[in-house]
């Protein structure tokens, strides 16, 4: 898959965006690779909200393009190992690590990138390999799709550290589960199997590993989002979301920023993710992801 010339997405720092796997594609892929686990930082979601903005122009030009017009695009993680994402960087939540400024602005960034996904007009499907937390679960969740190996585990973990699921995370997760399955995913902290994920309706197809997650992931985008893109479609998909994005992004504006500084600033919290931070640094290269926000 080439890089594509278009746009910004050369300067993107972690971020790199490239056509389908033919030169009839309708996809674009946005890859995701920030080593070592792709800890999303500031940075990081205001490239993947920058790089979806660059695909959304280049579909906006190409509507008219006949078969090839980009309709849909696929989230991947670039990285070797089995992660999608594990989830926020500690260092942008981690009180003593940071300020009330950068804090705002790191959450400002987070929202704005999900609202984008959730709202884009084109057909988004994740490629979701191996570990998939918080972070990761949430920008997955607000894809249309989610295609996703068979090792692979996802669920909203926050809980784990004393730390509150942001409540539009979680309320997407209870549009998709179910209410009563989501209070279940959200207060036991649970990371599921792909096989639980797909019963529960977060994944739409499992694949047996990553060499064949790709091309699945293009092929559903572009059998589902045969229409993205279209007036029609734009519609439908915004009338069905807009109640939730509206309040999401009302919400994020006004109230969330301060309630969810002081939330990191309460001592416990502050406790519970240094001991976890501490961890993390003693086995930077060996942990697992799955403990990230």
């Amino acid at each position: 898959e080439a890089n594509m010339s278009s746009g910004s997405a050369s300067a993107f720092k972690y971020v790199t965006v490239s056509s389908g796997s033919s030169s009839m594609s309708s996809s674009c892929i946005i890859t995701i690779k920030r080593e070592p686990v792709n800890s999303m930082n500031a940075l990081l979601w205001s490239e993947i909200r920058q790089a979806l903005e660059s695909v959304e122009h280049l579909a906006s030009s190409s509507s008219s393009g006949g078969a090839n017009a980009i309709k849909s695009v696929v989230f991947a993680s670039g990285l070797s190992r089995d992660v999608f994402t594990a989830g926020n960087d500690l260092n942008e939540l981690y009180a003593p690590a940071t300020s009330e400024s950068r804090f705002n602005h790191f959450w400002s960034e987070q929202t704005s990138c999900l609202l984008a996904i959730l709202m884009s007009p084109l057909c988004t499907v994740a490629a979701v390999k191996g570990a998939c937390p918080a972070g990761g679960c949430i920008l997955s969740l607000c894809c249309d799709y989610v295609v996703a190996t068979s090792n692979a585990t996802m669920g909203l973990n926050e809980v784990a550290l004393g730390i509150a699921v942001p409540r539009y995370w979680a309320l997407l997760l209870a549009q998709t589960v179910g209410h009563r399955r989501a209070e279940h995913y959200c207060n036991t902290a649970a990371l599921v199997p792909a096989s639980q994920a797909q019963a529960d309706g977060i994944i739409a197809k499992i694949v047996p590993d990553s060499e064949q997650l790709i091309p699945a992931a293009v092929a559903l985008a572009e059998k589902n989002g045969k229409y993205a893109n279209t007036p029609g479609y734009m519609a439908t998909k915004g009338a069905l979301r807009e109640t939730l994005a509206t309040d999401w992004a009302r919400y994020a504006a006004r109230e969330e920023p301060e309630t969810a500084w002081a939330g990191m600033c309460e001592p416990e919290r502050v406790k519970a993710m240094g001991a976890l931070m501490a961890r993390m640094t003693k086995k930077a290269k060996s942990s697992a992801p799955s403990s990230r926000l």
